[in-house]
């Protein structure tokens, strides 16, 4: 499974960008012969909320 969480609100993400973040992490996955069930998680932030989970 594949999560995609949008915390910020600075720079857009489309679906479009969405699908691209999946396709390529998909690939990434076939390409190392990841056989196994796994979780990818890419959380977008800011670099105020960054600072604040320092």
């Amino acid at each position: 499974m594949i999560f995609i969480d949008n915390r910020q609100n600075k720079i857009e993400i489309s679906d479009e960008i969405e699908k691209n973040i999946v396709s390529i992490i998909e690939y990434a996955l076939q390409e190392e012969k990841v056989n196994i069930p796994c979780e990818v998680s890419v959380i977008f932030v800011d670099n105020e909320k960054n600072k604040r989970n320092k």
